[in-house]
């Protein structure tokens, strides 16, 4: 068996609160030695999940804290601590917020009113004019806790390398807003040929439509199929439903067309497949393939009918067998408890079984190459243990830099959400980060320009062409010098680019690499090389079906409620890795897995043995102009419908309830774009391509934010300076641009923008 990578390591976990019980449950799933020490008390159904692996202590013994490498409490501790240790506290919101002063104890509910969790994740239900729909998910708390334990392996690493601890400070509400910063993101300066239209939007011929579709589910159903055929659920011929996700991916668009047999169909009513990169094509925007949700409404409508007459025709368990097998990202919507008892779950090891619990859990959401085989989850332990000394190495304590990942070189090969987000969140860290993309990309420029307005802040772009040597060559080079390297990848095409596990080893064997996928899980499975994206993996796991039904299903969010908590824990995972190799006395590299399944399950936790809601819509209030959320949620404040919201929050707080805005993001960018308050600030960065953004809030290091970063640069506008700094000459860099290996500024700049 092997080591795990946190052994020796103690942590001393306080309070109640899910944010930091979870952060232990991490920790502990790494190695960490968690002893709990909190009050007595009834335990809770969830508790046997929460203190997987921990040793239990009744009460509160703070002489134990002292000697602990790491302490996590609910709220700020204010007292002394030695200067090796790590200290973090989960915090409602942070030190010295004015604007939304609440108390550490308040529920997720309230906090997901003010960051827009209640207006902006129902998409398809806020075109028909539903702008408030309740989540159960806890998603402030589950966001915080894997941003507090990123925080803490980054002080590991941080103290073996200068001998002092960090007091950090994560925020729920911040880390709320660390979910949703691409609904937020507005990217200006992009080419006139690269702007596309939303995914899914009601065309104003349909508007006219949404209310009879409020009324009638079939309807409903048909018209969200029409929105964007190629971004939806179908009903197969056993009555399952089939989600489809190709539209932001040309190869994935035209070979789900062809595998259906109706692309031919289609190309008889005119649509072509043509790269929408070459300025030259823009004029066949609304009947190319290539950018499906430009399609004219004829041309959607005839698509949605030929598919849902396709798929019919087999049931939908076979068309997600079939279909991922030929590498189309697609699944049948199951619900929770389908997922769970699914034979992939199980053999993958995302669901477990844990020695000591009657009911199977959640396993571990990342995993180390170098800790397999992981030894078999067990249940907490209780009594008296004796205290661990510190295996953490001593170093002589030296001056702590500001970042705590500073000095450590990335490779981000990773694209759309989930896996330039681990990048973005290494570079916030402090890590050097090179974002490296196709000089010929397959998908649309939502995925390759506007997002990385958000994701590439901070990195440097470069972009190449692997199918080219010299193209592989400058790849290989950068891998010779990182630390980390981050791709959301699946194995053949690792294997492809050399960069399989021994190829890596090959060219640097002190490299950690951290791939993202989309279903995998501690064990091989079936669908280990099955593509797919966040509302694929909702689809799959019950999320979906939790916000609708089965047979009526219902997206919760685009780019947030999975892509950036996988980003999150592959950061997660990194530094853990990171620590684990300045442990072993050999040093060496490292393999670094999660994937979307893994996260999308994480984040349903609760629901492994509550089926029904964490919380209650109850909480939120209808009132003039508006509506609010409150806690209790059974509070009852005398007229309130007839209170506006300001009238309705101060009504709250006279009777001394908790109460909070529901906020849209709109209205927080609108609110706070020129009055940030602690928690919710924005910057607009300037540039080839101004974007706004939120000022990151998440992560607080000795009571100081982490350094702002850079503005996002233009696609490939850093090829120069890297290329130079690989030990390329000017010439070698005009021929590589000439020969195609390196490619243009935004794929269209003028070639001398890069020469010397």
């Amino acid at each position: 068996m092997s080591l795990l990578p946190l052994s020796g390591i103690s942590v001393v976990e306080y309070g109640t609160g899910l944010a930091g019980r979870l952060a232990g449950l991490l920790l502990a799933d790494q190695g960490a030695t968690v002893f709990v020490c909190r009050e007595g008390g009834e335990p809770a159904a969830l508790d046997v999940y929460l203190d997987r692996g921990k040793h239990i202590h009744a009460g509160t013994e703070s002489a134990w804290s002292a000697g602990a490498d790491v302490v996590i409490r609910d709220g700020i501790d204010t007292g002394e601590r030695s200067h090796r240790q790590i200290r973090l506290a989960i915090t409602a919101v942070l030190p010295g917020e004015d604007v939304y002063s609440f108390p550490d104890s308040v529920g997720d509910d309230i906090l997901k009113a003010v960051a827009g969790f209640y207006t902006d994740l129902a998409i398809t239900r806020k075109l028909l004019g539903d702008d408030v729909l309740y989540t159960p998910l806890p998603l402030c708390s589950i966001y915080a806790s894997v941003i507090g334990a990123t925080a803490v392996g980054a002080a590991l690493l941080n103290r073996i390398q200068c001998g002092a601890g960090r007091d950090i400070v994560v925020s729920r509400l911040a880390a709320g807003l660390s979910a949703v910063g691409a609904l937020a993101l507005e990217v200006d300066g992009i080419p006139e040929h690269l702007k596309t239209h939303p995914l899914i939007s009601l065309p104003p011929e349909l508007e006219a439509h949404a209310s009879e579709a409020r009324a009638d589910k079939a309807y409903f159903e048909s018209l969200k199929r029409l929105m964007n055929p190629l971004f939806a659920c179908y009903p197969a011929a056993d009555g399952r439903q089939i989600m489809f996700l190709s539209v932001i991916h040309r190869q994935y668009a035209r070979r789900l067309l062809e595998k259906l047999g109706i692309w031919e169909d289609m190309q008889a009513l005119g649509v072509v497949d043509l790269p929408i990169y070459d300025p030259v094509n823009a004029e066949f925007a609304d009947h190319n393939i290539a950018v499906a949700q430009n399609l004219s409404l004829p041309l959607r409508a005839k698509l949605a009918e030929l598919i849902a007459a396709a798929v019919v025709r087999k049931p939908a368990e076979e068309w997600e067998r079939t279909l991922g097998e030929d590498n189309i990202p697609c699944a049948m919507v199951r619900d929770f408890d389908e997922w769970r008892a699914s034979d992939h779950a199980r053999q993958s090891g995302i669901v477990e079984t844990v020695g000591g619990c009657a009911w199977p859990q959640l396993g571990r959401v990342v995993r180390l190459a170098t800790a397999q085989p992981y030894p078999p989850l067990q249940t907490c332990t209780t009594g008296r243990t004796l205290f661990p000394a510190s295996k953490l190495p001593t170093a002589t304590v030296a001056e702590k830099s500001t970042a705590p990942l500073a000095g450590m070189r990335v490779v981000d090969l990773a694209n759309v959400i989930a896996g330039p987000a681990c990048g973005r969140m290494l570079t916030e860290l402090g890590a050097e980060v090179i974002k490296v993309d196709s000089t010929h990309p397959e998908h649309v420029p939502l995925v390759t320009v506007v997002w990385p307005g958000e994701l590439s802040q901070g990195k440097r772009s470069i972009l190449l062409n692997l199918h080219k040597e010299n193209g592989r060559e400058i790849l290989r080079r950068l891998v010779a010098q990182a630390d980390l390297v981050v791709f959301n990848k699946l194995d053949p095409v690792m294997t492809r680019l050399g960069l399989d596990r021994a190829g890596l080893a090959r060219i640097n064997p002190s490299a950690i690499a951290v791939q993202l996928s989309a279903f995998k899980g501690e064990r091989p499975s079936s669908h280990d090389d099955y593509p797919g994206y966040d509302p694929i993996l909702q689809a799959a796991t019950g999320i979906m079906a939790r916000f609708g039904s089965c047979d009526a299903p219902e997206l919760h969010g685009l780019a947030s409620c999975v892509d950036y908590l996988t980003g999150y824990i592959a950061a997660f995972g990194a530094v853990v890795a990171l620590v684990a190799r300045e442990r072993r006395p050999e040093g060496g590299g490292d393999w670094v897995d999660t994937s979307l399944a893994s996260a999308v399950s994480f984040l349903q936790l609760s629901f492994q043995v509550a089926p029904a809601a964490v919380g209650t819509a109850d909480c939120l209030r209808q009132v003039k102009g508006g509506w609010i959320c409150v806690e209790p949620a059974n509070a009852d404040i005398r007229g309130i419908s007839e209170l506006t919201v300001p009238e309705a929050l101060a009504a709250a707080k006279s009777a001394g309830i908790i109460a909070a805005p529901v906020q849209s993001i709109a209205e927080l960018k609108a609110r706070h774009r020129d009055a940030p308050c602690a928690n919710v600030a924005f910057k607009t960065d300037a540039g080839a391509l101004p974007a706004l953004n939120f000022q990151p809030t998440w992560f607080q290091f000795d009571g100081r934010p982490l350094p702002a970063l850079a503005p996002a640069p233009a696609p490939g506008a850093d090829a120069k300076d890297i290329l130079l700094g690989l030990g390329y000459d000017a010439a070698d860099i005009d021929r590589m641009i000439s020969a195609e290996a390196v490619g243009q500024i935004l794929w269209g700049a003028s070639s001398a923008a890069l020469k010397t």
